[in-house]
């Protein structure tokens, strides 16, 4: 079940890729970038919600599982149960998201135009949307990125130009959501922070 908050975030991510070559939508995002966060969270929050009641229902049908539900057991055990399953992945992610996005504000400040001003809200979005522990991956495959198109630039072009993730947040995170759900788990070292 956890497959389905990774497809949504799969969608929203492509969504937000697809609209980000429109010039409107660049607008639109950063004019009201809080509500399409809220809105965002608000929709993975609404899904692992519904997941959580679907697991309940299928555990309380059947005599083994409904062992670890009331009244045979507190119902404490199925609450850290899907806490851990569907939401701290997300809220690890959340938590990320949020010290990135204002360590990339600041920085603006400091560093002359480092991030493009939609950059900020491609950001965290990308970054909530890449559940724990696969934002870790996310991060490491970004600056890999980075560093592969700069040394491109440098030894093809002989540019040693600023090179931009604009286009990079969400193709990649689609990338790593697919890697991780066609490659075995254990290339991902998956007991460091099972997801499902």
């Amino acid at each position: 079940m956890q497959e389905t908050l990774l497809y949504l975030s799969i969608l929203l991510l492509v969504i937000f890729f697809v609209s980000s070559f429109f010039s409107y939508f660049r607008d639109f995002i950063v004019k009201y970038f809080i509500s399409i966060a809220i809105i965002t969270v608000s929709l993975i929050l609404i899904a692992a919600t519904i997941l959580s009641k679907n697991i309940y229902l299928d555990w309380l049908s059947h005599p083994f599982t409904a062992n670890f539900l009331p009244p045979y057991s507190e119902i404490n055990y199925f609450l850290s149960f899907i806490y851990y399953k569907f939401y701290l992945p997300y809220f690890v992610s959340f938590v990320f998201a949020l010290i990135f996005y204002i360590f990339s504000r600041t920085s603006n400040n400091y560093f002359a135009n480092l991030f493009y001003r939609e950059e900020y809200c491609y950001m965290f979005i990308s970054l909530f949307l890449v559940p724990f522990p696969l934002i870790l991956y996310y991060l490491i495959l970004l600056i890999a990125s980075l560093i592969l198109i700069q040394l491109y630039n440098l030894v093809i072009y002989r540019k040693n130009e600023k090179v931009s993730f604009y286009y990079l947040w969400f193709p990649i995170a689609v990338c790593v959501i697919l890697m991780y759900m066609i490659i075995p788990q254990y290339i991902f070292l998956y007991n460091l922070g099972r997801i499902s």
